[in-house]
This record gives C-alpha cells, structure tokens and sequence, in this order.
C-alpha cells in the first residue's frame, strides 16, 4: 500500500469515548400543603440515561427508596406527611443525583387542654398545647376571627361559665392558613357565696354608734368595709350624716372559695343631734294607768302611759 511522505500517517491512535449523564433538577409546583396533599415533581436538564425516582419520609438525607421509573414526570398520588424526593440518572454503572425535594405535610393538631375556673366576676387563663406554631383561641365553633393567640388565652372579664375554642395552625386563621378542628375548652365561673349584712340600728345621733355585722357560709373570707377602711365581720361606726357603707368580701386562702368575692351596702342614717333627755313636770304621785307629761331638754313634749 502506497503512502505519503509523512511517516506519522501510517499509524491509527485509539479514541476512547465515556458516555456523560446529567442528573437534572428535580422541582415542584406545590412544597406545601395541610393534612394531605397530591404534588406532582418535575425532572428538567437531565441527559444520558434513564431516570429512576426515589423518595424518603425520613429525613433529606434518607433512606431513600425506590419509586417511579423513566419519566420526567413524578405523581405519588395523596401523601399525608412530609416527603423527600429526588431522582437518579442511570446509565449503566454510571449514575447521576439530582438535588432533593421536600414537600412538607402541615397536620396541626391540639393534644391537650387546661380549662380553669373562678369564683365570681374576673378573668380566666385557659391553655393548650399541640403540633403548630400558633394557637388560634374563638368564642364560637363558627367565628372566623380569634379572640386571642398563643399557648395560654385570658379570656375578658365574665360572671358566667363560657365555652372558648382553640385550635392548632401552622400560619394563619382558619380563613388564611392550615388549622386544625377546633378543641372546647370551659372557663368556669362558680358564684361568690353571698354576705349578709345588718346593723343593730339603722339612726344613730351624735355620740351613739352602730355595730355593723357580716355573715357568710364562708369561713375564709376577710371584710374591709368603707368608708374607713375597717377590717372584720364586725365594727362599730358613728356617722354624723347619712353614710353608705360598702362591705367587700374577700377570700385568698387557697381554699374552695379561693379568689371569690363579694360587695354589699347598707346605709346609716347619721345625725349631729344630741339625744334628748327626758324630765317631769309633775309633782304629785303618779298611780297605774294615770299619765304623765314628760319633757326633753331638745325634743317637742308629749306624753306617756305608765303601766
């Protein structure tokens, strides 16, 4: 065979040639959904195999096991926790990973409650806890705005038993986020056991004085009465004018009653006159059934029968 004049033509070199693969970009539309979610994953950029996918409700780095085959596309169909995806270019011994996926599966929920209650007219602090990052608190199984937020709520001021509502979210309210059913929670408001109060006179003038007492089937409550700040379940007053006099009724001892309390009045009529004093003005002897005429030294004469 005839050749050039080149001697480095009559030699053949050996190519070798790998065959590359690309593994893509896994993607998808919706990485987020409430209690249960249908994604569908896309595979862009992948080249020199086939595609194997892969998913994990581990954790993003695995384990990981083997799902859907040769496609770009990926549809687990209903998923009810959060799962990781991501796809393997193969190409005989020769394979590709893609970047992983996660598609996140909010399920908030309320695993327990703390109703409360109170004795008489105030506030309640009821509490929850669950799975979410905010506690939604309502007033009604219908409402659409809280009341309030966060792990405790205290409710306004109440006389009465109320039922409130709470539940779990990942963000939002029930309009604009994932929550959870609503969980009742009852703030209980037990009647303050009542006083009474009572006076040994109801007039009294300028020297005299009026012994004002409290009763309750309540052993542990303490009684301030005012005006005069006095203290205890009995005291004596003198008003010069007519005053009203407010009792409250506290208790702070811890015990059945604790926190309750109660508010009365009673009114003394006071006045600045001196009480009269009586003399006679008869100088013969008096005999049963005959009258007298006594005077006060500050009141109009009248007349009294001797028995």
């Amino acid at each position: 065979m005839a050749s050039d004049i080149d001697p480095m033509n009559d030699a053949m070199f050996a190519e070798t040639r790998i065959k590359q693969t690309i593994a893509g970009t896994v993607s998808s539309v919706d990485t987020s959904f409430c209690v249960t979610g249908n994604p569908i994953l896309s595979l862009a950029g992948n080249y020199g195999g086939t595609v194997q996918w892969m998913e994990s409700t581990t954790s993003v780095s695995g384990p990981f096991s083997n799902v859907g085959t040769n496609a770009s596309t990926y549809t687990p169909g209903t998923i009810t926790q959060t799962t990781w995806y991501k796809a393997v270019v193969i190409c005989g011994l020769i394979s590709a990973t893609s970047n992983v996926v996660q598609i996140s599966v909010n399920n908030p929920s309320i695993t327990s409650t703390s109703p409360a209650s109170r004795c008489g007219i105030g506030t309640v602090t009821l509490g929850a806890t669950g799975n979410g990052i905010i506690f939604n608190w309502y007033d009604s199984l219908s409402s659409l705005t809280p009341v309030g937020t966060g792990a405790t709520f205290t409710t306004p001021v109440i006389s009465t038993s109320n039922t409130y509502y709470v539940a779990a979210s990942y963000y939002g309210s029930s309009v604009t986020g994932c929550e959870s059913a609503r969980v009742a929670v009852m703030a209980t408001v037990t009647p303050a056991p009542p006083v009474v109060v009572s006076s040994n006179r109801t007039l009294v003038c300028s020297g005299q004085m009026a012994v004002l007492t409290a009763t309750s089937i309540n052993p542990d409550y303490t009684y301030t009465w005012n005006p005069g700040g006095l203290s205890g379940s009995s005291v004596s007053v003198s008003p010069t004018s007519n005053t009203v006099y407010t009792l409250t009724a506290f208790d702070n001892s811890g015990n059945a009653f604790d926190q309750c309390q109660d508010i009365q009045t009673i009114t003394i009529n006071g006045s600045s006159a001196i009480p009269p004093t009586p003399s006679a003005s008869s100088t013969s002897p008096v005999c049963e059934g005959q009258s007298v005429t006594l005077n006060g030294d500050n009141t109009t004469p009248g007349t009294i029968i001797r028995k």
